[in-house]
């Protein structure tokens, strides 16, 4: 009647192994909504996924030990955390240049403690405001330019600063009144 303690260990290597088999399900799960998303560069969807499958493959073969477990999770958790952190700073030198270029497009100055963000919104609404008195070929330049920045900005991952450079971009080209030209630079 006394209870055999390897059994016990048996039941909790057993439980840790079957949580780590469904944690790889799930992983499998997340992997295929990544393969599907069309938020992320190529080279970052195949990077992140080589490394869930990393995960994946560590959490099926592990024999059911629980901090070994943790620390192939922890090890992966480490890895992106830090990727996203590079991601953020690299946002957000890309919003900081892309502002610079819009102040100068818009021949503002701006204050230095204001950010990029701030900065870009102030530069498109000057400009949005400029374009009507502009001729046809400063229009044509400033449309170029708009474009060149939303290109810049799709490629830093910034899809929203860059549908609304491209919309900007649009009107301009198309003339149109300055309403129009305003609500496309908000």
């Amino acid at each position: 009647l006394i209870a055999n303690p390897m059994d016990i260990e048996l039941a909790v290597k057993q439980a840790v192994k079957q949580a780590s088999e469904q944690q790889a399900e799930k992983i499998e799960d997340l992997k295929e909504t990544i393969n599907q998303s069309d938020g992320l560069a190529e080279e970052e969807k195949a990077e992140l996924l080589s490394q869930l499958e990393e995960l994946a493959s560590k959490l099926r073969n592990n024999p059911g030990d629980l901090e070994q477990a943790l620390a192939d999770i922890s090890e992966i958790e480490a890895k992106l955390q830090t990727k996203q952190e590079l991601n953020a700073a690299a946002q957000a030198m890309n919003l900081e240049a892309l502002a610079a270029q819009l102040e100068s497009l818009a021949n503002l100055q701006s204050e230095t403690s204001q950010d990029a963000a701030e900065i870009a919104s102030e530069a498109l609404q000057e400009l949005a405001a400029q374009i009507p008195s502009m001729d046809q070929a400063n229009r044509q330049a400033t449309a170029e330019t708009l474009a060149q920045l939303a290109a810049q900005a799709a490629q830093a991952g910034n899809n929203d600063l860059a549908q609304a450079l491209a919309e900007l971009a649009q009107a301009v080209l198309q003339e149109a009144d300055s309403n129009a030209l305003e609500q496309s630079a908000q």
